[in-house]
């Protein structure tokens, strides 16, 4: 992996090279935010530093500015926080005078980017910086909403450090950079553990999104490496649990937050030397759990596969099963020529193939191998045709490739002895590749609902604004319903929705699906739910649903007779062959380009509303009043001419709750909602 990385480390004296010599342990400890891993990981970050025979290394993923960037000296304010830390529990321990607060300051690359370090004895920190995503991982405004939680999932493309000091171009691009650390900073891959935020909600509820994620990316690090120890900690949530943590221990905790919030007060920031920060002194709880794929694997291995035919007893699936006997054992399919192909069941960057065919030290095989994201649209990779070599267990290997591939496929052309085709073993290598950025289909598409209170407007529920201070979408009592017009059909596959959290309330409700708007099939069922919402949400993944519309209808609240949406999401493809329906919702809605007015809106059904639409040029009009559901309420013609621009309109036939104003005019057709109190 040396060629991942470039490393510039100027060391300060021999004295501390010593130092290092001799340490066969190494301990990573990761921290989304500068001041996380003193209230959650200690005392044992202190116990590892204490041991002369190990390497600690402290990881902090981003600035953990809040979203002010560099517009604040927040994020150095913290950074000063867990270098004195690390400054205060290295002095513990040690006789006669400490090294004062030099910490040998540099600036090294790593995979193309710079990161800021710092060394003191045997401690080395890390600061990534990069931007502090908030709580529920939708980022801020300042940084693009730009956050890891968004980078992981897809959402956003790339991520920079808030100082501008570098750019990952993409998730693969930060979690190579971060492997590569590892490899510089560990004595032995054997011996490496990794300290992270439990990802399990279940067991680490409502904890900040940047630890979630933070560890998700460090886990399949481990995963590729093979063999790491990996403690999963218990955080946010332990502030109400019982303290575990006593006598010395304790008092190296409080005193290594205490030395933590000097160094934010110090820099004319809050302390957070507060009852809330306080309540998680004295309190670890974590599990321990051991990474098992290595950074080698096979990633063919036992993936599903397919062929064009086999032979009795040979079927495709004995290819990729790890058992290389030539004994019966491989995919046979007769006549050449034949295909053999493997699902990855992910988007790969596969950098080696190795083929072993069926050998006997003199037959050979001709063969080329493609690779595909789709399954569909196919490229070649590899061109076997000219082989005349004879096959042998070592079979044949193809390195230094640079293939995204989801599947891979050998189309199998010619066997010398005979005419039938056969594959012991096929074996791919590589890293999970950046997953294609994923868009929230809902994302400030038109939405309704049956109602809403003062400033919180149904539109405030898919506007990519996850913050819990006014703004969502809110109505009561329950029920209440709230949807979403997606613009065009999708193959929707995952919903996320984001109610209002205090860490006690819980919602209930159900999701309904539709092509027109008019007839609705339930999706989903959390009728059920008594789990207290949290910052996370509640996400509904594998849907095999078709809609247009995305119906949420908001059945219960635990706190209160009100309901809330704070966001709503949904990710999907839109079908390629569109569905006609007679749906009120084909309109065209030009509404922004011509000056239609409808007053009073809202309105008190029984009462008039007039209709006006500013026109300079005569011609005639169609009013049609259409309920939610597409159901015509009035189909009415009208002359329009310069000097009577006003059509009026009784609305005791409207039904209560949202209806739909269509007006046809000189061939154009404008929407307009209104809504009947």
């Amino acid at each position: 992996m040396k060629n991942l990385f470039s490393i510039i480390i100027t060391f300060l004296g021999c004295s501390y090279f010593f130092n290092l010599y001799g340490q066969d342990t190494t301990s990573i400890y990761v921290s989304p935010h500068p001041d996380d891993w003193q209230l959650f990981m200690n005392p044992n970050a202190y116990n590892s530093i204490k041991n002369p025979n190990e390497k600690v290394v402290f990881i902090h993923i981003t600035a953990g500015d809040s979203g002010t960037g560099i517009s604040s000296n927040k994020y150095l304010a913290r950074e000063e926080g867990s270098l004195r830390a690390i400054r205060f529990m290295s002095n513990t321990f040690t006789t006669g005078a400490g090294l004062g607060t030099n910490m040998n300051e540099t600036i090294v690359t790593i995979n193309g980017h710079n990161i800021l370090k710092y060394t003191y004895r045997n401690a080395t920190a890390y600061f990534l910086r990069l931007p502090d995503g908030s709580p529920n991982g939708s980022g801020y405004l300042q940084q693009g909403f730009r956050s890891v939680q968004r980078l992981y999932n897809g959402i956003v493309p790339d991520i920079s450090a808030i100082d501008t000091s570098t750019q990952y171009n993409s998730l693969t691009d930060l979690r190579n950079t971060l492997r590569s650390l590892i490899e510089v900073e560990a004595t032995d891959l054997n011996d490496v553990t990794f300290n992270l935020a439990d990802d399990d909600d279940t067991i680490n509820p409502a904890d900040h999104s940047d630890h979630i994620y933070s560890s998700k990316i460090m886990q399949d690090i481990a995963n590729t490496l093979g063999g790491i120890t990996i403690n999963l900690y218990s955080e946010y949530d332990t502030g109400l649990r019982a303290q575990n943590v006593f006598d010395h221990d304790y008092l190296v905790s409080a005193g290594t937050w205490g030395a933590t919030t000097s160094g934010l007060s110090d820099n004319l920031n809050s302390s957070t030397w507060d009852r809330t920060h306080n309540s998680w002194i004295g309190k670890q709880y974590y599990r321990t759990t051991v990474s098992t794929s290595h950074y080698n694997a096979n990633i063919a291995l036992n993936k599903p596969t397919s062929a064009s035919g086999n032979e009795l007893n040979s079927l495709s699936s004995e290819a990729n099963d790890n058992n290389y006997s030539v004994n019966d054992n491989y995919w046979a399919a007769n006549p050449y020529s034949q295909w053999w192909q493997v699902d990855l069941e992910d988007v790969y960057d596969v950098n080696k193939i190795v083929v072993i065919n069926y050998y006997d030290g003199s037959r050979y095989y001709q063969y080329d191998i493609q690779a595909s994201i789709d399954g569909i649209n196919w490229v070649d990779i590899i061109d076997f045709n000219n082989n005349i070599i004879p096959a042998s267990s070592q079979g044949n290997t193809f390195e230094s490739l640079d293939t995204t591939a989801r599947y891979l496929r050998v189309n199998m052309n010619y066997n010398s002895a005979n005419t039938g085709v056969h594959i012991v073993e096929f074996e791919a290598y590589g890293d999970l590749a950046n997953p294609t950025v994923v868009a929230n289909i809902a994302l400030n598409k038109p939405t309704s609902a049956s109602g809403n209170e003062l400033n919180s407007l149904s539109s405030e529920a898919n506007d990519n604004n996850y913050s819990v201070n006014d703004n969502y979408w809110a109505a009561n009592p329950y029920s209440q319903w709230w949807q979403v017009d997606l613009e065009d059909v999708y193959d929707v596959n995952k919903i996320v929705v984001i109610n209002y959290y205090d860490g006690s309330r819980y919602y209930q409700y159900d999701i309904q699906a539709s092509i027109d708007g008019t007839n609705w099939v339930d999706i989903i069922d959390f009728n059920n739910n008594t789990i207290p919402a949290s910052s996370q949400g509640n996400t509904f993944e594998s849907l095999d649903t078709t809609a247009r519309y995305l119906r949420i209808n908001m059945n219960y609240n635990s706190a209160n007779v009100g309901v809330h949406i704070v966001e709503f999401e949904a990710y999907g493809e839109k079908q390629s062959t569109p569905i006609v329906t007679t749906s009120i919702s084909n309109t065209k809605n030009i509404e922004n380009s011509v000056d239609l007015n409808i007053y009073p809106n809202p309105v008190t059904k029984g009462d008039d509303i007039e209709i006006d639409l500013d026109s300079p040029v005569n011609g005639t009009i169609l009013v049609e009043v259409y309920d939610f559901n597409g159901k015509s309420i009035i189909s009415k013609t009208s002359i329009q001419n310069k000097e009577t621009k006003i059509v009026s309109l009784n609305t005791s036939d409207f039904t209560t709750g949202l209806n739909v104003v269509n007006i046809t005019y000189r061939g154009e057709t404008i929407t307009k909602n209104i809504y009947i109190k």
